[in-house]
């Protein structure tokens, strides 16, 4: 964590000055959350990548992830920066859509953990993998949306978080039957 909080400084203040002041309300806490987001995605896509024997969709190490997924989000998050004096939501889209990506290889690298340990591939016990994995991506979008992407202009209570996120999760109820439902078929029915 430190490491990244120093490479997201040292890539600030490398910046030349016409991009520097480009962006220069993008805060260091955004550049890290952007590296963070970016080296958590190329970490679990190569799991997934490794544990489901998928093709690597070009000819480069899959290690390359770990470099370029970081670098494609930062850049993603700067160039959105640039252009939020324009389209104001531009840069919460961006980091919703980041937060987006980081979750669904949370979701995936969680349910190919889960299958490989516990042996489970398809089934009657698959949809209960499917939803520990789907809780797991949705607790980690609730709370870097909120954090970061949705972050509240002045402080608010713990209590409205505590709100914010039952009433996330019961509207994220429909995405989980629906996630699971289609999971379960294409694993169940597909796959034979």
């Amino acid at each position: 964590m430190v490491a990244l909080w120093t490479l997201a400084l040292s890539l600030q203040a490398a910046l030349g000055d016409s991009m520097r002041e480009a962006v220069s309300h993008l805060r260091p806490y955004d550049v890290l959350a952007a590296l963070t987001a970016g080296v958590g995605t190329a970490g679990l896509a190569q799991v997934v990548f490794e544990s489901t024997d998928v093709a690597f969709p070009v000819s480069v190490p899959r290690w390359w992830l770990l470099l370029i997924l970081p670098l494609a989000s930062l850049a993603g998050i700067a160039v959105t920066a640039c252009l939020q004096a324009r389209l104001p939501v531009l840069f919460e889209v961006a980091k919703f859509g980041l937060v987006g990506a980081f979750s669904t290889t949370i979701d995936l690298g969680v349910l190919n953990f889960l299958m490989e340990a516990t042996g489970i591939f398809c089934g009657s016990l698959f949809p209960v993998l499917k939803g520990m994995s789907f809780l797991t991506a949705l607790i980690n979008a609730f709370f870097w949306n909120r954090l970061w992407t949705f972050a509240p202009r002045t402080g608010t209570r713990a209590r409205r978080g505590v709100q914010q996120f039952f009433l996330f999760a019961t509207v994220a109820l429909g995405g989980l039957v629906l996630n699971v439902t289609v999971a379960t078929l294409l694993v169940n029915l597909v796959a034979l």
